[in-house]
């Protein structure tokens, strides 16, 4: 369950803060913070993002969310390896980006200038692969 009561939650936090090295935030939002971190198991780079739960929404819509994402398996669509509500704060194990969001890149004025072409129409053929996935999902 993504819920847990109030001992079972410490106990969790305490594991994550213990299963995950945490090495630097990489973004901080008015909402949520993606901290990079190294799982001390596997020695793989996560991201691992806290939201507070009165900004994430009701139970049953995190839960819900949560499924779906932990269910998704494509190359262009981020992987949930792990998630629960620790602290008021719901916490994601994502994979991690290394070159990070695409937001930056492609906002106007905010990123680096015009793409080139081959370049935007690579990555319009991810996010529209990535979209006819998600969508092929959704039922």
């Amino acid at each position: 369950s993504l819920f847990f009561s109030s001992d079972e939650r410490e106990k969790r936090l305490l594991f994550l803060f213990f299963f995950y090295l945490f090495t630097s935030t990489h973004l901080s939002t008015s909402n949520s913070q993606v901290f990079r971190a190294i799982d001390s198991l596997t020695g793989a780079v996560v991201a691992v993002k806290r939201l507070p739960l009165t900004t994430a929404g009701s139970a049953q819509a995190l839960a819900r969310e949560v499924g779906l994402l932990s269910a998704l398996s494509h190359r262009h669509v981020v992987r949930c390896a792990a998630a629960f509500a620790a602290r008021g704060h719901l916490v994601l194990v994502l994979e991690h980006c290394a070159a990070g969001s695409l937001e930056r890149p492609l906002a106007p004025g905010g990123g680096y200038g015009p793409l080139p072409e081959p370049l935007a129409a690579a990555i319009m053929a991810q996010v529209l692969s990535a979209l006819s996935y998600l969508h092929s999902q959704v039922r």
